[in-house]
This record gives structure tokens, C-alpha cells and sequence, in this order.
């Protein structure tokens, strides 16, 4: 590469950390980059199911890339949305998370999905066909619903109906975030919900939290239906036991790394 060359790589990178800072979306021509070179990688973190403490699933987390510059994927996948983007984002997460499967032994994998392409009625036959393309039994994936705009329930349970009738399961992320969050519980009947960190953290020391974590897997009628998130202490993990709940996942039981770390490491 010439000198040119590199000077406009160093411009774009450092264009990049200006709108991260300043939280302008990402142009659309950097998401479009990391599309058309599908630089999308995954990693991943494991659910723990308490009584075994063994891996119940694993959560792959996409790390996208622009040039060799680590972009920072909530930020990235925002941008997407913003762009009109999101199905495009969350099918490269798809297709680079199923790359793996094959390693996992076959326990479940969550996958994050926007409401925005939840509901494209061109995601389900493109989820489909990446099933097939990568051998992956449908009852293996976890679909999570993250929230990024607002909920069309009709929408969302039809896009429900398709997917589970392919045999794959609905989560819903960040449970206890905002109203619409709560709305979507309601009418979406998901198959899990994983709770927020927020309500999660310092839950030792809060008898209105454990009281509400509690509450929740009485809603959810399945204490293995409720994932807590953001697991850190040993005292947290004790008191989210305590309320009822039998998995969980966060940094006290592993960070997020690549597929080469989790299967030669404990899990």
C-alpha cells in the first residue's frame, strides 16, 4: 500500500473514534464495508446452569471489524438499524456465529436479533436457509430479541409463530429495562428472558431486587425459563439462587472469548 493509501485508512480510523465519542452513528459506508467484506466475527459466553455448573448454552457476540479497527458492535449494530441495515447486520451475526456450531456439542446457542428484522418478512426464509447451509438443528438456536425501537406485537408474534414452528426457541434480552421491554413480555410469551445487569448487580445487598427477580420467574412459571445477567460475585450469584433462578451468565463464570479458548477451557 502506498503512502496515500495509508494516510486515508489513518483518516477513516480516526474519523471512526470521533463518532463513537461524539455518538453520531457510524456512516453508513463503514456498516456497508463491514458487510460487503463480511467482517463479522463471533465470540462467545457461556450459560451456566447453577445445579451443575455446567454449560447450559452460549451466547455468541459479534465483534465487527472495519479495516482491522475493532468497531464497537452495540454501536455498530445501532448504526446499522439507522441506516435501514439491521437485517443485513443481523444475518452476517448469524451466518459468523453457525461457522462454530459444530464445536459446541450441540448445547443451545443465543443469538441476538433486532425487532427491525425480526419482523422483514425476509428473515425467516434467510434464517432458514442458514440453518441448512450450516447444519444447525433448529431446537439448538435461541432467538434474543433485543430492543433498539419499539415493538409491533402483531408483527413480532407472527415472526414468533414461523420461527418456533421451525423449532428454534424466542428469548427476550435486558428484561426490566423500559416499559416497552415489558409490554413485549406481555405479548410476545417468550421462551426465556434474560435479566438485566441493572437488575441483577448489588442484587446481595437489595431485597427489592431479589423480591423482583423472584417475581419474574413466578411470571415466567419455569425457573429454567429466567437467565440472569451480569454475574460478577459470588455473593450476587448466591442471592440470584436464592430467588428461584437456575442460570445465569456473566464474568464470574467466563468472559467472552473466541471458539478456540472456550473448547479447550473449562466449559
Amino acid at each position: 500500500m502506498n503512502f496515500k493509501g495509508k494516510v486515508s485508512i489513518l483518516s477513516e480510523i480516526q474519523s471512526i473514534a470521533t463518532f463513537e465519542m461524539e455518538r453520531h452513528p457510524y456512516p453508513r459506508h463503514i456498516v456497508q464495508w463491514v458487510l460487503n467484506h463480511q467482517s463479522v466475527k463471533s465470540v462467545y459466553q457461556v450459560i451456566v446452569k447453577h445445579e451443575s455448573e455446567r454449560a447450559f448454552g452460549y451466547e455468541a457476540l459479534s465483534r465487527p471489524q472495519f479495516k482491522q479497527k475493532n468497531l464497537k458492535p452495540d454501536f455498530w449494530f445501532r448504526s446499522a438499524w439507522e441506516h435501514s441495515l439491521s437485517l443485513q447486520a443481523d444475518i452476517a451475526a448469524i451466518r459468523s456465529s453457525f461457522e462454530n456450531f459444530h464445536l459446541f456439542n450441540f448445547v443451545p446457542l443465543f443469538i441476538n436479533v433486532m425487532p427491525s428484522s425480526f419482523v422483514d418478512r425476509k428473515f425467516v426464509p434467510v434464517y432458514e436457509r442458514l440453518l441448512y447451509e450450516f447444519n444447525v438443528p433448529p431446537d439448538k438456536v435461541v432467538l434474543e430479541i433485543v430492543e433498539f425501537s419499539s415493538c409491533n406485537s402483531n408483527r413480532l408474534n407472527e415472526s414468533a409463530a414461523q420461527i418456533r414452528a421451525l423449532g428454534s426457541r424466542i428469548a427476550l434480552d435486558d428484561v426490566g429495562t423500559g416499559q416497552s421491554n415489558l409490554s413485549c413480555l406481555v405479548d410476545l410469551k417468550p421462551d426465556l428472558i434474560k435479566i438485566d445487569r441493572s437488575l441483577v448487580q448489588g442484587i446481595a445487598t437489595s431485597t427489592e431486587k431479589q423480591r423482583l427477580l423472584s417475581l419474574f420467574v413466578e411470571y415466567m412459571n419455569h425457573a429454567d425459563a429466567v437467565i440472569a445477567e451480569g454475574i460478577e460475585t459470588v455473593e450476587d450469584l448466591q442471592a440470584v439462587i436464592q430467588s428461584g433462578v437456575k442460570l445465569s451468565q456473566g464474568f464470574h463464570w467466563g468472559y467472552p472469548a473466541p471458539i478456540e479458548k472456550i473448547i479447550d477451557g473449562r466449559w
